[in-house]
């Protein structure tokens, strides 16, 4: 990536691999002799801060357990490096990785150019009333329920893994049966409806019956045999909806939309990238292009659903297409954002990049 970037620049790039000493929390030798001989203009690049521990800590213990040596280490690289932050990882910006809390230290934070033109749209999710799901995690129901609890949420259209749980859990609260196939039993897979996540799941379907919220949910399906089926039976998965599944959700979406309509777009309805099983995706993102032409404001997720967008659609029907995914997610749930709650805490400014 160094010699990348350093192309686009026009400028040769140092890159300096192992840059932190975990044990001191300072600079390795390496990485201060790299700095103090780099004259005025260039640039040093340092490998990626996921490699150390300490940049995923803090959302996984108690914060205050290391404000002190995330005070230090903030402090030792204003006095090694500058006191300027610019900052351009939007995607980075939905937990509080010691990264995105640094810029709290600095003497001046930045938005970078790009992040700088994201910052508007992410406002304005705040005000969509029709959140389109899917994809194959089913860590996404956080989101969701979140979501199904905002008051101005009118309309939700889930597919993939959670549209499976959220049939189990709809057949739980009616007391009926509903099969998951391979998705209820392998527990190591990324596709696993777990127990926790089915009463999760639970949760948001009284959500939606208490407030009146239209939850449109898949009819029927595309088995990975290639067959449609209204069950997934056992030892089969689902990797795509049904034709059924197809008309319900054009329906739902069309009969919605207007001038005064907004809609968020996250997420794939299967395994789009195969051909036999994107049918229900391309048919989904038709229906939200047909959302945008009647009027409707048109926000596309980053991740599987923007590649899937751009694939099947005309990006011009959107308002805007973000790059990033569970951080846009996480905006329209309400959800705070660490990195941009930490560029804001201060003085901060815009700067091109």
């Amino acid at each position: 990536m160094a010699t990348e970037l350093g192309e686009l620049v026009g400028s040769p790039i140092r890159f300096v691999d192992d840059w932190l000493d975990e044990s001191s929390l300072r600079l390795t030798t390496a990485a201060q002799d790299a700095v103090a001989a780099s004259s005025e203009g260039s640039i040093v690049m340092f490998d990626n801060v996921r490699r150390y521990e300490i940049e995923q800590r803090l959302w996984k213990a108690d914060i205050d357990e290391w404000a002190g040596p995330m005070h230090s280490l903030a402090t030792h690289l204003r006095e090694t490096l500058g006191g300027i932050y610019v900052n351009e990882a939007i995607a980075a910006s939905n937990r509080d990785f010691s990264s995105a809390v640094l810029p709290l230290a600095m003497d001046q934070r930045l938005l970078g150019s790009y992040i700088g033109r994201e910052v508007e749209p992410l406002a304005r999710l705040q005000a969509v009333d029709t959140v389109v799901m899917g994809g194959i995690k089913a860590d996404k129901l956080d989101d969701l329920e979140r979501v199904c609890e905002r008051p101005g949420t009118r309309l939700v259209l889930v597919s993939g893994t959670l549209a499976l749980v959220l049939r189990k859990a709809q057949a739980n609260v009616a007391h009926e049966d509903f099969e998951l196939g391979r998705a209820g039993v392998e527990e190591n897979a990324p596709y696993y409806a777990a127990p926790v996540r089915i009463r999760q799941g639970e949760k948001i379907i009284e959500t939606c019956v208490r407030r009146g919220l239209s939850l449109v949910l898949p009819v029927d399906f595309i088995l990975d045999d290639g067959t449609p089926s209204r069950t997934v039976p056992e030892g089969a998965l689902q990797l795509d909806v049904g034709p059924d599944t197809r008309m319900l959700f054009d329906k739902a979406l069309v009969s919605e939309a207007g001038p005064d309509r907004s809609l968020f777009y996250n997420g794939v309805a299967g395994k789009f990238e195969d051909a036999r099983f994107a049918d229900g995706t391309q048919s989904l993102i038709k229906s939200v292009e047909r959302f945008a032409g009647a009027g409707g404001s048109v926000y596309v997720g980053g991740g599987e659903g923007r590649s899937a967008f751009l694939r099947f659609a005309d990006p011009r029907s959107a308002r805007h297409v973000f790059t990033a995914g569970g951080t846009v997610l996480k905006a329209v749930a309400g959800r705070p954002l660490p990195m941009l709650n930490a560029l804001l805490a201060g003085r901060m400014e815009h700067v091109d990049a």
